[in-house]
């Protein structure tokens, strides 16, 4: 069972992220949010037990706070086709 600072935390951080985005809809923004809180409730506990400094709860906002701008940049990245074909020529060694 999760501590109630934990909980504390975790909503903490979603509202970050919620305020964040405030140029969005609030229905986007409470998506966002939501993706936020379950990056954090779900893959904080793991990194804490690799990475100690922080402790659970540090992680927790960690996770929480910026997980969704990491799986964002990625996704943007993922969806540039033109630039990911152009990084496989140059790493293949062919031509842009």
């Amino acid at each position: 069972m999760k501590s109630t600072e934990h909980w504390m935390a975790l909503i903490a951080a979603m509202v970050f992220v919620a305020m964040q985005h405030k140029e969005k809809p609030w229905l986007a923004r409470i998506v966002i949010a939501g993706v936020s809180g379950a990056l954090g409730y779900s893959l904080s506990p793991e990194v804490a037990q690799k990475i100690t400094m922080l402790g659970p709860l540090g992680w927790t906002i960690v996770v929480t706070a910026f997980g969704y701008a990491a799986l964002d940049v990625m996704l943007s990245l993922i969806s540039d086709r033109d630039a990911i074909r152009a990084a496989a020529m140059r790493w293949l060694g062919g031509r842009k």
